[in-house]
């Protein structure tokens, strides 16, 4: 075989050191990468349990994920409810409470913020101001109400004493409300307005998760918008998340539950809100409050099965219908009993958006045509603030993932790997090639043994 030249072997073995070289160093960064989070690993965190189907609905937790983020039905939302239609909300702070004296405590210590300031005279778009008349889905002006025999909240937009909120000037959050007040008000509606056994059947578990769902939002904006009375200032409160929320996969699922239940009746009203006289006296404001409704109904979720009313009420389960209402109404009458008037706001505000919602799937077509402006209002903010909660909890996950760490295996591995490739690599530049030897500079200079005897044997001669 024919010996390959000098300079190929040469460039054949620098071949191979560069390949042994990549090898080492993709080695190196797969060991560390490997070794990422290898200390100390949460054993069952939290997060890792919020999966799989929502009960009593027909989607899964991955699904409401990727409508509200990549399919930005969240940011949606968010604008919708910034509109002047969508931002004011009629309530009455005057109506006493029927069941007991109030008593409770805006704390001094805290942000201070239970009181609201009613919405100016002159910021009140001028078609409400002119009428308390509301207008139909087809324009025209009627004065409807619901029958006596078949409401499901006493609303408060018909009082005299009235007035107007503006509902992003007034965030749902900590508001140093406390005391035994609001205990109270959530001890009462679970123990005494809610069904004795809340999983006997499919209507008293829908009742439940309402409620619970309702329950678990309103401590997520707690939590989210939390006032550190140290600093004196508003940050998420990550500890008291994963303590009263985190750690209950049922309490996070019923508000998935809730927001999939809202956006059901959303998209059974879809006709009428696609059609409904957003009028505020702005008509390119109202025009974009009407895109962005069309924006919310055209996403994939909303069209989709997310949950079946259908089952509800039939049978020999007909009877439980009034039951619910009953104890629903009770629910909104037990607004009046919180006392804090933010908290106050956003209570009956998320209560009269589930009641509405209640309406759509399990009262007649007719009502669904003659809802309310507050009812209107009502609704879709609500389906916001469970999609903010939603949104809540995805953050909450973020922040609660332990900080990636490397094993001290690891860095040891990737000390010795990094010396080995140096080495190497080190070898690679000032090895010379192969069959070459380097002659040092002195035997330059220096005449061979060899040649000094042959001129001594040449003197001798002559």
């Amino acid at each position: 075989f024919k010996q390959k030249p000098e300079h190929m072997q040469h460039h054949q073995m620098g071949s191979v050191r560069h390949t042994s070289l990549l090898f080492l160093f993709l080695s190196l960064l797969y060991i560390v990468e490997r070794g990422q989070g290898s200390t100390n690993p949460p054993s069952s965190p939290w997060y890792g349990r919020l999966s799989g189907i929502v009960d009593d609905c027909c989607c899964e937790v991955s699904a409401v994920d990727h409508s509200l983020h990549d399919e930005h039905m969240h940011e949606h939302l968010s604008k919708l409810v910034n509109t002047t239609f969508f931002r004011y909300f009629k309530v009455n702070f005057q109506k006493e409470c029927p069941f007991w004296d109030e008593d409770y405590v805006c704390s001094i210590d805290g942000p201070g913020l239970c009181g609201v300031c009613e919405v100016p005279e002159d910021q009140i778009p001028v078609p409400w101001r002119e009428s308390r008349i509301q207008p139909s889905h087809d324009g025209k002006d009627i004065n409807w109400e619901d029958d006596d025999k078949d409401i499901w909240i006493i609303q408060d937009d018909q009082d005299k004493d009235t007035l107007y909120v503006d509902l992003p000037e007034n965030p749902e959050r900590y508001t140093g409300y406390t005391g035994g007040n609001p205990a109270k008000i959530w001890m009462t509606i679970y123990q005494e307005n809610c069904f004795p056994d809340p999983y006997e059947c499919v209507e008293q578990r829908v009742f439940y998760r309402l409620i619970s769902g309702l329950h678990a939002s309103t401590t997520a904006h707690i939590f989210e918008n939390h006032f550190d009375t140290t600093t004196k200032t508003w940050r998420p409160n990550v500890p008291l998340f994963t303590e009263r929320l985190g750690n209950f996969p049922d309490r996070l699922k019923n508000i998935y539950f809730t927001f999939l239940f809202l956006l059901r009746a959303t998209h059974k009203a879809s006709s009428f809100l696609s059609h409904y006289n957003y009028n505020t006296g702005h008509p390119q404001e109202d025009a974009s409050a009407r895109t962005l409704v069309q924006e919310v109904l055209q996403a994939n979720l909303c069209s989709a099965s997310t949950f079946d009313e259908t089952p509800l009420f039939k049978g020999e389960r007909a009877a439980l219908k009034r039951d619910f209402m009953h104890k629903f109404r009770n629910i909104s009458q037990i607004m009046d009993c919180v006392a804090c008037q933010t908290c106050k706001v956003h209570a009956k505000l998320q209560i009269l958006g589930i009641a509405t919602a209640l309406k759509i799937l399990l009262a007649d077509e007719r009502q669904i045509e003659h809802l309310q402006r507050n009812e209107v209002i009502a609704l879709l903010n609500t389906l916001h603030k469970f999609s903010e909660s939603i949104q809540i909890i995805h953050d909450m996950k973020l922040r609660s993932m332990p900080p990636r760490s490397v094993s001290p295996y690891v860095i040891a591995a990737t000390i010795i790997l990094t010396i080995i490739v140096t080495a190497m690599f080190s070898l690679s530049r000032h090895r010379p090639p192969s069959g070459q030897v380097k002659t040092p500079a002195s035997s330059k200079t220096q005449p061979s043994t060899q040649g000094s005897a042959k001129k001594r044997s040449k003197q001798t001669n002559k």
